[in-house]
């Protein structure tokens, strides 16, 4: 599990776990504007390709791990 959170070296025992998963709902809370700052700063040639891609990439996801 260590490996997983980017924490290779450190036993399991170190690890902060409840600081882990604030730090990455605080992360996927901001996902979104991140998400929108970066889709301002595309050429709008480059938002169709961006379309499709995440399209392709959704369909492959599997549904039993949505939550």
């Amino acid at each position: 599990m260590p490996k997983l959170f980017g924490a290779p070296d450190q036993p399991e025992e170190s690890l902060r776990r409840s600081a882990m998963l604030r730090d990455t709902l605080t992360t996927l809370d901001q996902l979104p504007s991140a998400c929108a700052r970066f889709r301002k700063q595309l050429p709008d040639r480059a938002h169709p390709a961006l379309e499709r891609l995440e399209d392709n990439v959704r369909k492959s996801l599997n549904p039993k791990e949505d939550l």
